[in-house]
C-alpha cells in the first residue's frame, strides 16, 4: 500500500505544479483528481487488506 500511495502523492504534486495551462490541463487535472488518483488509492487499500489477510490479521 505504501508504494502506491506514495506514487499517487508524488504524481499529485507533479501534476499540480506542471506548467501546462489551458482546457486540456483542466480536464486532465479533473480526471486525475476524480478518477485516476482515487483508483490508485483504492488499489493501495485493497492490497493492504490482502496483505493483512495473508498475515492472518483480517
Amino acid at each position: 500500500m505504501a508504494l502506491l500511495s506514495s506514487r499517487a502523492s508524488s504524481l499529485q504534486g507533479q501534476i499540480q505544479s506542471a506548467p501546462w495551462k489551458g482546457a486540456d490541463d483542466e480536464l486532465f487535472r479533473q480526471d486525475w483528481s476524480g478518477n485516476h488518483r482515487p483508483s490508485l488509492e483504492r488499489a493501495a487499500a485493497a492490497e493492504a487488506h490482502r496483505q493483512e489477510l495473508k498475515q492472518g490479521r483480517g
